[in-house]
């Protein structure tokens, strides 16, 4: 019964060891499949679908790795215990916990807005890392490609003086006509 338990107690962290040693480098190639770090923010575009696997393959290889040492020591000592059964079920419930709040600084990374403390490079720094021409994939096939484009200090100079313009100005009814 210990082996059994035992083996039990370690699947959740040998098998995120497996998928962030995977993932980390290739994430799987359709975004609307079954399998992948599917949250609404990774799946925007294949820039955030292959950022979030990368940063979250990341944090879970090393998490996880910590995690299975931690745990096969603690089940060691546990075993002569008497109610080893239900302290082993407990502690993959708390590995599943712990599983869940890897979500959490991946989906921050994956938010632009700048607010929160940043660990290793930001989602900007990786999207300006990437080929400007890139391909969109559907089901593993080249469907089209995406060419992104910037702005010049000229060309947002031009969209500041046309959104100045387009503002409504309630005060230019007011000044007095010239005849």
């Amino acid at each position: 019964m210990f082996i059994f338990l035992a083996m039990c107690s370690m699947l959740v962290p040998l098998t995120m060891i497996l998928l962030g040693y995977k993932w980390k480098d290739n994430p799987p190639k359709d975004r609307q499949g079954f399998s992948g770090y599917r949250t609404t923010m990774s799946r925007i575009n294949d820039e955030t679908w292959k950022y979030a696997h990368r940063y979250w393959g990341r944090i879970n290889l090393v998490l996880e790795i910590i995690l299975a040492i931690v745990s096969f020591v603690v089940i060691i000592i546990m075993r002569s215990h008497t109610n080893f059964e239900i302290f082993s079920v407990y502690l993959v419930f708390i590995q599943l916990g712990i599983l869940a709040l890897t979500l959490l600084p991946t989906e921050f990374l994956l938010k632009e807005d700048g607010e929160w403390l940043l660990v290793g490079d930001t989602f900007e720094e990786y999207r300006k890392k990437l080929n400007p021409m890139r391909s969109i994939d559907h089901s593993g096939e080249v469907a089209e490609y995406m060419m992104v484009l910037s702005l010049n200090e000229l060309g947002r100079s031009f969209l500041n003086v046309e959104k100045f313009v387009s503002q409504n100005r309630p005060y230019v009814d007011t000044r007095p006509k010239g005849e």
